[in-house]
This record gives structure tokens, sequence and C-alpha cells, in this order.
């Protein structure tokens, strides 16, 4: 479970860096197509438009930045509509991992319940041991040093 939510953890830390250069090539396209546009407006305040000629040519000019800005914005907006729709998978992915994990004080409560359990049993052999033991020793088939050096080995020796 720990591994999936590593995996988890790294598509979404691929995801987020798949999305900043997504980022970044859109600021790029975005400075580019701006600097474009100030360029043309320099010309224009400059004093290049002589004549009509030139004005329809600047007109065409312009209307092709803007359709091509117009584009990439198209384009742009259809990406980032994927990703919005990835991330969202992300988040329903990592609400299920989550869902499904335990969580520490619940893992601690049950460990501390199976030490108790294992210790209770341990306790009762122990006491079934050093009954047999005593048993042995009253039959003669252990000698007293012998029983009390077993008594003593247990996991809860007696003094």
């Amino acid at each position: 479970m720990r591994q999936g939510f590593l995996q988890s953890r790294q598509e979404t830390d691929d995801l987020r860096k798949e999305m900043r250069q997504g980022f970044l090539k859109t600021e790029e396209g975005f400075l580019h197509a701006r600097q474009e546009t100030d360029d043309l407006r320099k010309e224009m305040h400059q004093g290049f438009l002589k004549s009509g000629k030139e004005t329809e040519e600047l007109r065409t000019s312009v209307q092709d930045i803007l359709d091509a800005v117009g584009s990439f914005a198209t384009h742009v907006e259809e990406n980032f509509a994927e990703i919005r729709q990835d991330v969202a998978g992300l988040k329903s992915e990592i609400g299920g991992i989550k869902a499904s994990m335990v969580t520490k004080s619940y893992l601690d409560e049950k460990l501390g319940n199976n030490y108790g359990n294992a210790v209770a049993m341990v306790r009762k052999e122990d006491v079934k041991v050093d009954s047999l033991t005593q048993i042995l020793a009253k039959k003669k088939v252990l000698s007293k040093i012998e029983a009390k050096e077993v008594v003593h080995m247990g996991p809860f020796p007696k003094a």
C-alpha cells in the first residue's frame, strides 16, 4: 500500500513538472506574441505608414498576429482542460488511498492488543510448565535442584 502511495506521489510530481513546463511554454508564447505586437505598434508610431497600401498590409499583419494569438490561446485552453481532468483523477485516486490507509493510533492499538494477548498466552504456558515441573519433582523424575533450574528458566522466572 505504501508503494502504491509512493507511486501515486511520483505520478503527481511528474504531472506537476509537466504542468510547469506547459506553463513556461505558454508564457514564452505570450511574451513572443506581445513582443511582436509591441514592435508593430512602434512601427506605426514612427510614421512608417505612408500609403494606403502599407496600411492594408499592416492591417493584414495585425490580423494574422491576432489570429495566431487566438489559435494559441485555444490550444492552451485545451491543454489546461486536459490537465484539469488529470488532476481531478489524481485527487480521486489519492482520496481512495487515504480512505484505505490505517491510522497510526489504530495500528498502535492493534499492536498493543496483540502484544497483550501474546503475553497472556505465554504466562499460561509458563504456569503449565511450572506445574509440570513440580509434578515431576514430586514423582522424583527431577531433582529439586533441576526443578528449580527449570522454573528459573521461563520467560517469567520465579524467585
